[in-house]
């Protein structure tokens, strides 16, 4: 298994995924949804369907943040608002991964997310997928 999605990164996901800097595990602005796909897609079965529920369980915890911080940044907030010292947002911003960092710029990219990993996980084409 490469690295980013070791015994003990899942086991930091499992336990909090919130604080885990997933941007940072594939490299700078990495899209660590995107090579966990990808790695799925070479697993066999068990492997990958293991893999497949870190990742939505991953996605599924940091929901909620990531919706927050989209709200925040790019609502009605005004510029003194976002630079206010929000210390902890700050900290949980420094470790998206690039599709959180989308998905945190327009309210209206959040889709349902079950549906999203369980077709791409089926070989379905995804929305958007060439």
């Amino acid at each position: 298994m490469p690295r980013p999605f070791n015994s003990l990164v899942q086991n930091a996901l499992i336990a909090e995924a919130r604080s885990v800097k997933i941007g940072a595990l594939v490299g700078e602005n990495g899209r660590w949804y995107t090579f966990g796909k990808m790695v799925v897609d070479l697993l066999n079965d068990p492997q990958a369907k293991e893999l497949a529920d870190i990742l939505k369980l991953t996605l599924k915890g940091r929901l909620p943040d990531l919706m927050d911080q989209s709200q925040h940044f790019t609502g009605t907030a005004s510029a003194a608002a976002r630079s206010s010292g929000d210390e902890v947002g700050a900290e949980f911003r420094s470790g998206l991964d690039a599709t959180e960092r989308e998905l945190t710029c327009d309210t209206a990219t959040f889709v349902n997310v079950d549906t999203l990993l369980s077709e791409a996980h089926n070989g379905k084409r995804v929305k958007g997928q060439n």
